[in-house]
């Protein structure tokens, strides 16, 4: 009997209904079917350099160099991975926003405002007396730099194409519904104000006197204010309204998709701040993961486009850091991500290091990565966990189940993991990977001890590292009582 060993993360409210998790993999849909036909190990991380000061706070792209910020610190870093400072800020946690116009670098960091002349000009303090007091966000549009005034409605925006210049007079409120305004975006040329319970949409009407104006209002607003990011065409970010909160949204036009699903939602529903969590996007051979962190809940959670659009349904992944010395699982190590040099780059959330992502790579940072996939069988309520820890090669393509009914209980024999396997290490941790099978008698409630299986990649005598497929297979599994008798 085929099992669902590959699919995507589904752990429902009840776990009678539902355990499924998806840690560290991510699916493959074929189009035709819609099914899941596989599982890919998520990206590792290749540590490239390691800021003087942290964490990293911020990574930005520019035309020549990757921006960063690390603790109080600004720097720019070449091709070479080699960082130069380009000054300080008046604060050292919490994340910095970062956009740019035609000529200078604009940052804000929850109290201040700072600006740079491209490429590597110091990094100096917004200083016009009209500037506002409490920038959290900011965005570029039209030439327009534009930033919050946290705890208003307010949004200002700067001279066109300069930064360093504001008027106290440029200013406007989105007053659709009396909410803060909490995030802001530009997208496809028109100007997204997120505020607690409501947005709006603007656009550059070119009015002398003020130049943006609202084009359409929404009932909808945002739960994180630096969990807001834009890929294929949409906006995304967790909702919030008066009626609730952490349903995640793509605002496509003037058009709003729930993607995330009931486990997702009773996922985020459970940790107590939401507020605190972050949003960034990145594409992996026609994958485009957005990818959430909730640090109160340490937890990171993603969505997958191509995926959910082959699949007909959202799905989600987990991607988690292991602990090293406990194996627990928490959030991921990144916290912000650039594309530069072709690299995807992303920032430690708790030291100063940049890593680049990469499928090939089976590490975080030479630390091990568990991979993990917990499902249900469907005959009764054994639930079983395939996890790899091994810094191996780890495609997961399929599962079989041999069971047999007696009178009141099902004898569950044989379990085959399919899997494709040859690329391994020499020696030492890895040049025997091994698979851990865990099962559950009561949907995931309780756990069995582990059990053991070689993935095949040995070594010794001249090794089979070319064993490009393997079926490891796990006996005995004991029996579970049949849920109707």
């Amino acid at each position: 009997m085929r099992v669902p060993l590959v699919g995507g993360a589904y752990q429902s409210r009840s776990l009678n209904m539902n355990a499924q998790r998806c840690v560290n993999l991510f699916p493959e849909v074929d189009k035709t079917s819609r099914h899941v036909i596989g599982l890919y190990g998520t990206p590792g991380k290749v540590l490239r350099l390691t800021l003087p000061t942290s964490p990293v706070r911020a990574l930005f792209t520019g035309e020549t160099y990757l921006y960063a910020i690390g603790g109080n610190t600004a720097y720019y870093i070449d091709t070479n991975w080699s960082a130069t400072s380009m000054g300080t800020l008046n604060t050292s946690t919490g994340v910095v926003s970062i956009d740019q116009n035609l000529t200078q670098l604009v940052l804000v960091d929850g109290t201040n405002g700072y600006t740079s002349t491209l490429p590597t000009g110091a990094v100096t303090q917004i200083a016009d007396a009209d500037f506002t007091q409490t920038p959290s966000r900011v965005t570029v549009f039209d030439g327009y730099a534009i930033v919050d005034n946290v705890g208003t409605e307010k949004f200002y925006i700067s001279a066109i194409n300069d930064a360093t210049s504001w008027d106290a007079l440029d200013f406007a409120s989105e007053s659709g519904k009396p909410d803060d305004i909490l995030s802001l975006i530009a997208d496809h040329r028109e100007l997204i104000l997120l505020g607690a319970q409501t947005s709006g949409i603007w656009e550059n009407s070119g009015n002398s006197d003020f130049p943006i104006s609202r084009k359409t209002f929404l009932e909808q607003g945002c739960a994180a204010k630096h969990a807001v990011c834009k890929a294929d065409g949409g906006v995304f970010f967790i909702g919030s309204s008066d009626r609730g909160d952490s349903i995640v949204y793509r605002l496509v036009g003037y058009n709003l998709e729930r993607i995330s699903t009931h486990a997702i939602e009773n996922a985020i529903s459970g940790y107590s701040t939401i507020s605190d969590a972050t949003a960034w996007a990145h594409e992996e051979e026609g994958h485009t993961f957005i990818v959430f962190t909730f640090p109160t809940g340490n937890a990171t959670w993603v969505y997958d486009i191509a995926a959910s659009a082959a699949a007909g349904q959202p799905m989600w992944h987990e991607r988690a850091y292991m602990n090293q010395a406990t194996s627990a699982l928490g959030r991921d190590l990144a916290s912000c991500h650039a594309f530069f040099n072709r690299f995807h780059v992303v920032g430690d959330y708790n030291s100063g290091k940049i890593y680049t992502l990469d499928l090939d790579t089976y590490t975080d940072n030479a630390e091990y990565i568990k991979r993990l996939r917990s499902f249900g069988t469907s005959v009764d309520n054994r639930v079983y966990e395939v996890s790899m820890t091994d810094p191996v090669k780890c495609v997961l393509l399929g599962g079989d189940l041999k069971t047999t009914k007696g009178v009141d209980r099902n004898f569950h024999h044989r379990l085959q993991v399919l899997m494709e396997t040859g690329v391994g290490l020499v020696s030492g941790q890895g040049s025997d990977p091994q698979v851990t099978l865990r099962y559950s008698n009561d949907n995931g409630h309780t756990w069995s001890n582990e059990l053991w299986g070689s993935a095949g990649l040995y070594t010794g005598g001249g090794g089979n590292l070319g064993e490009y497929q393997k079926r490891v297979i796990f006996r005995r599994l004991g029996t579970v009582k049949a849920e109707f008798e």
